[in-house]
């Protein structure tokens, strides 16, 4: 861990000293908290940003505090103003932002920087039934599994029947903000296990820049169903985090952000608790175009060598270095950029990455293409595909760290997993200004370098009913897998109900 902190204190004095090259185009309030990962506050944003009512949204580093999102939702009344007459979707969303984020939205307006505490802000549960075994990822050099339907939920180990309650609460004392979300889960098994965890909590402090310590998930790129580095499949890490929580001003360049961490692994992995480091910078250098450049290591670790400076550096900025044992680092790098095209409501995104390095120059590659149409006769239309199959499937897995790119046996970026393909489709639709109905379809192959290929077909259908202050929604699915466990002949079906309720205060 020495050598891990030492990696994010460098980087971190790197950041600092050209920060006073850059400035923000508006004032900041004290610190808030951030909305999860997850949220459907961040379809709301795509949203808004594919119509033209934000300009300034840089969607690709999430998740975004509290405060970002009030002057988003203050940008977009602005731009909403100029435009006209807004469609009877544009405006409800933004009303109901508004509703959602009103306090923010005040003491963004005022720069009030108050204390305050929201013992609940936010309280709910769930309740899933899932007919489905647990399916093991594909090859050597990976501890990752999945089931049907439960990818980018936080790493909750659903099985056949679970229920989870659960409540936030959030606080501010000037800079310096908490937050805290207990978990009760119980699962119906033979262990008929229930349990009190604490699912995230961190504190933070500062503004514009502030350092985050504790749990809590993250999400870099475009991809919406899945993304190469870092999402929400996995359980929240425990982490230290630098960023500034609102785009600064590069000259010449356009807007900026950027966000580095550093944390530690579990125990339960061929070499106890590695770090695991990440560094991204994003860019938006004109309203139509967002980038994003970004990297992750996994390095050190029980019984592994301890590093040296030039080690440190090309952990930090370059490949790994050569060892007779391996490798120091399993390193992930990508590139990601949306464009948005006004004349359709419409975004295409693209992410690339790279699992290794040869003489310095990155190689095995994977991809994420795709396109959202926000309105398209009211409807909103989502495609993604994923690829991971090339280079012998080697993506997320590591011939030195054989426990792969995964925490707690959940892939760190794609549920997918490496040697796969994902093809992923999404219609949805507001119905009325409380009732939203979403389809979706999801074609996965995995295997592709194994005899046979296993191939899941995934239909999914979910309600989603918001009387603000509640918000409950009804999710059903049905899943055909051929070749389950790669064993050719085999099928099954799975089928999937979730019920899920929550209130806000």
């Amino acid at each position: 861990m020495r050598a891990g902190i030492f990696s994010f204190a460098l980087f971190t004095c790197i950041l600092l000293v050209l920060l006073p090259c850059v400035h923000s185009p508006d004032p900041a309030v004290a610190s808030t908290v951030n909305v999860e990962v997850g949220s459907p506050v961040y379809g709301d944003i795509e949203f808004l940003s594919a119509v033209g009512l934000l300009d300034t949204a840089m969607i690709g580093t999430l998740p975004l505090s509290r405060e970002e999102v009030a002057r988003l939702v203050v940008e977009a009344r602005i731009k909403a103003g100029i435009e006209g007459s807004l469609s009877k979707r544009k405006a409800r969303i933004l009303k109901r932002m508004e509703e959602e984020f009103s306090e923010d939205i005040d003491d963004l307006k005022t720069g009030n920087d108050t204390v305050y505490f929201k013992p609940v802000r936010e309280a709910g549960g769930h309740y899933l039934y899932l007919d489905q075994p647990e399916s093991a990822h594909p090859g050597p050099n990976t501890d990752a599994v999945q089931r049907a339907f439960t990818y980018n939920r936080e790493g909750v180990d659903y099985q056949k029947n679970n229920g989870v309650a659960y409540f936030n609460s959030d606080g501010r004392i000037k800079l310096f903000s908490y937050f805290l979300k207990p978990f009760l889960t119980y699962r119906k098994d033979s262990s008929g296990d229930t349990n009190f965890t604490l699912h995230k909590g961190y504190v933070k402090f500062g503004s514009r820049i502030e350092l985050e310590l504790g749990q809590d998930s993250k999400w870099w790129g475009q991809g919406r169903h899945g993304s190469l580095l870092l999402s929400n499949n996995a359980e929240p890490l425990l982490m230290i985090n630098l960023r500034n929580t609102r785009p600064f001003i590069l000259p010449l360049v356009g807007l900026m952000k950027f966000d580095i961490f550093l944390s530690q692994l579990e125990n339960e992995r061929d070499f106890k608790r590695p770090n695991l480091y990440g560094a991204r910078v994003s860019l938006k250098p004109s309203p139509l175009v967002e980038i994003g450049i970004q990297k992750a290591a996994i390095f050190g670790g029980s019984g592994r060598p301890s590093l040296d400076f030039g080690d440190i550096m090309r952990v930090l900025f370059a490949g790994s270095s050569e060892e007779p044992d391996g490798d120091t680092s399993n390193q992930i790098i990508g590139i990601d950029f949306r464009v948005r095209i006004p004349s359709f409501n419409a975004d295409i995104y693209v992410e690339a990455g790279a699992e290794d390095f040869r003489d310095y120059y990155p190689y095995k590659y994977a991809f994420i293409f795709g396109a959202y149409v926000a309105d398209i006769g009211g409807f909103s239309v989502r495609g993604e595909f994923f690829d991971s199959n090339r280079n012998h499937g080697v993506w997320y897995r590591n011939g030195t760290y054989t426990s792969g790119y995964t925490f707690k046996n959940r892939v760190i970026g794609h549920h997918a997993g490496g040697d796969a393909e994902d093809l992923f489709i999404e219609l949805s639709r507001e119905l009325s200004d409380n009732i939203m109905v979403t389809g979706s379809f999801d074609l996965e192959k995995r295997g592709f370098n194994l005899a046979k290929l296993e191939t899941h077909y995934q239909y999914q259908a979910k309600v989603r009913l918001r009387l603000y202050p509640y918000l409950a929604e009804v999710t059903g699915g049905w899943e055909q897998v051929k070749n389950p466990g790669f064993a050719p002949g085999e099928r099954e079906d799975n089928y999937v109900g979730i019920i899920s309720v929550k209130r806000y205060f």
